[in-house]
Protein backbone atom coordinates (compact mmCIF):
# COMPACT_ATOMS: atom_id res chain seq x y z
CA UNK A 1 0.00 0.00 0.00
CA UNK A 2 2.69 2.03 0.95
CA UNK A 3 4.73 1.95 -2.85
CA UNK A 4 1.58 2.61 -4.63
CA UNK A 5 1.36 5.99 -2.32
CA UNK A 6 5.35 6.53 -3.02
CA UNK A 7 4.75 5.90 -7.12
CA UNK A 8 2.02 8.72 -6.76
CA UNK A 9 3.79 11.00 -4.91
CA UNK A 10 6.83 10.58 -7.06
CA UNK A 11 4.97 11.37 -9.97
CA UNK A 12 3.68 14.33 -9.03
CA UNK A 13 6.64 16.00 -7.57
CA UNK A 14 7.92 14.77 -11.39
CA UNK A 15 4.95 16.72 -12.99
CA UNK A 16 5.00 19.91 -11.18
CA UNK A 17 9.18 19.52 -11.47
CA UNK A 18 9.70 19.65 -7.68
CA UNK A 19 11.29 15.87 -8.33
CA UNK A 20 13.97 17.44 -10.50
CA UNK A 21 14.93 20.62 -8.39
CA UNK A 22 15.29 18.06 -5.61
CA UNK A 23 17.41 15.77 -6.90
CA UNK A 24 19.47 19.00 -8.54
CA UNK A 25 20.12 20.14 -4.85
CA UNK A 26 20.85 16.79 -3.32
CA UNK A 27 24.13 16.68 -5.89
CA UNK A 28 25.25 20.06 -5.20
CA UNK A 29 27.14 20.46 -2.10
CA UNK A 30 26.92 23.04 0.08
CA UNK A 31 23.65 24.50 1.77
CA UNK A 32 20.36 26.55 0.10
CA UNK A 33 21.74 29.22 0.99
CA UNK A 34 25.63 28.22 0.11
CA UNK A 35 24.18 27.45 -3.52
CA UNK A 36 22.12 30.45 -3.79
CA UNK A 37 25.27 32.85 -3.28
CA UNK A 38 27.69 30.81 -5.35
CA UNK A 39 30.41 30.46 -2.64
CA UNK A 40 33.34 28.36 -3.16
CA UNK A 41 32.66 24.50 -3.24
CA UNK A 42 35.57 23.95 -1.20
CA UNK A 43 34.46 26.07 1.69
CA UNK A 44 30.56 24.66 1.56
CA UNK A 45 29.57 23.01 4.99
CA UNK A 46 27.20 20.43 3.77
CA UNK A 47 28.78 17.60 0.91
CA UNK A 48 26.53 15.54 -1.54
CA UNK A 49 27.15 12.08 0.80
CA UNK A 50 26.62 14.47 4.11
CA UNK A 51 23.17 15.27 2.89
CA UNK A 52 22.21 11.84 1.69
CA UNK A 53 23.23 10.20 4.90
CA UNK A 54 20.91 12.29 7.10
CA UNK A 55 18.21 11.37 4.71
CA UNK A 56 19.01 7.67 5.28
CA UNK A 57 18.89 8.42 9.57
CA UNK A 58 15.79 10.70 9.69
CA UNK A 59 13.78 8.34 7.33
CA UNK A 60 15.14 4.98 9.70
CA UNK A 61 14.29 6.93 12.81
CA UNK A 62 11.03 7.93 11.67
CA UNK A 63 10.36 4.28 10.70
CA UNK A 64 11.57 2.99 13.94
CA UNK A 65 9.81 5.06 15.89
CA UNK A 66 6.50 4.16 14.03
CA UNK A 67 7.32 0.35 14.83
CA UNK A 68 7.91 1.12 18.59
CA UNK A 69 4.70 2.66 18.57
CA UNK A 70 2.71 -0.04 16.83
CA UNK A 71 4.17 -2.32 19.32
CA UNK A 72 3.30 -0.66 22.51
CA UNK A 73 -0.23 -0.40 21.28
CA UNK A 74 -0.38 -3.78 20.41
CA UNK A 75 0.98 -5.06 23.73
CA UNK A 76 -0.56 -2.65 25.98
CA UNK A 77 -3.60 -1.42 24.06
CA UNK A 78 -4.52 1.66 22.53
CA UNK A 79 -5.24 3.39 25.73
CA UNK A 80 -1.44 3.58 26.88
CA UNK A 81 -0.44 5.45 24.06
CA UNK A 82 -3.05 8.81 24.76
Amino acid sequence: LYSIAVCGIIAAAAVRGDLKDGLSYLMTPGTLEEIQSNSDVQSRSWGVWSKFLVICLFSSAGFFGSSCSALITKEFGALTMS
